[in-house]
Parts: structure tokens; C-alpha cells; sequence
């Protein structure tokens, strides 16, 4: 499946272990870097609403790392204009120079730390982006 669909329990499964709710983020084909699909986020509280940092894939081999922000965390999702925000490194020499995904950020104080798995043919690496200030700009 190529979309995020919401946290399902147990007795909300319908007999053929699909869940009943819609997804709540689909990849949007009019952006390029996520015309192929959207996977593995992580949703995470802030201020009156949720940011959502999740996996965005060109193709199939191309993956990087966007924002998006939700009142409820279901719904009415935006995505941050300058998407994606943690993209595969553009030297030849980059540890990450072939995909970036798997993301995973905590704020402390105002700082935001994404933590992020990146990939150069078949090494895959775990790498850190520092942001200073609480606002991501979405």
C-alpha cells in the first residue's frame, strides 16, 4: 500500500485483516518527489496540532524525508512548501547520496533532532539533521 493509514485495534479489523478506516495521507502526484508514494511516518504533538515527518519516493530507489502538519493527526494534512526536507546527499561521495527515510525527531527545548537512515548502494547508515528553533516553518 502506498499510504499512511491510521493505528488499527485488533477488534476494528473487518474478517480480511484490512482496516476499516481510509488512509489519512496519500502521496500527492503534482510534487515530484512523492509522486510514486508516502511511507513510515512518525507523528509527533506540537502546539495545536501534529507535524507528521514521513519517507516521500520519486520511484521505487529514490526516497526522502518530508513534513506535513495536521490539526487532528487524520486529517486536513499540509505539507511544508519547501518538501522535501531531508533529501539525498548531491556529492558522489555522500554517505546518503542514493535514499534517505526511516525518519525519527524529537524536539528539545528549540531545537528539533531528526534522526534519519540514509543509503549509498547497499550501505545503509544512520545520520542526525539539526534544526535550531522550535519552528519548522509550517
Amino acid at each position: 500500500m502506498n499510504r499512511v493509514r491510521p493505528a488499527t485495534p485488533p477488534a476494528e479489523m473487518v474478517s480480511t485483516g484490512r482496516a476499516c478506516r481510509p488512509p489519512v495521507f496519500r502521496p500527492d502526484p503534482t510534487h515530484f518527489w512523492e509522486r510514486d508514494r508516502t511511507r513510515a511516518c512518525q507523528a509527533v504533538p506540537d502546539g495545536n496540532g501534529f507535524l507528521m515527518f514521513y519517507v516521500v519516493f520519486a520511484d521505487v530507489d529514490d526516497a526522502a524525508i518530508g513534513l506535513a502538519r495536521s490539526p487532528d493527526s487524520v486529517s486536513d494534512w499540509v505539507r511544508h512548501p519547501a518538501n522535501p526536507l531531508i533529501a539525498p546527499g548531491t556529492s558522489g561521495a555522500a554517505w546518503d547520496r542514493d535514499a534517505v527515510y526511516k525518519p525519527f525527531a524529537i524536539r528539545r527545548g528549540a531545537r528539533w533532532l531528526p534522526w534519519y537512515n540514509g543509503r549509498r548502494v547497499t550501505t545503509e547508515q544512520i545520520g542526525l539533521a539539526v534544526h535550531d528553533g522550535a519552528n519548522l516553518g509550517l
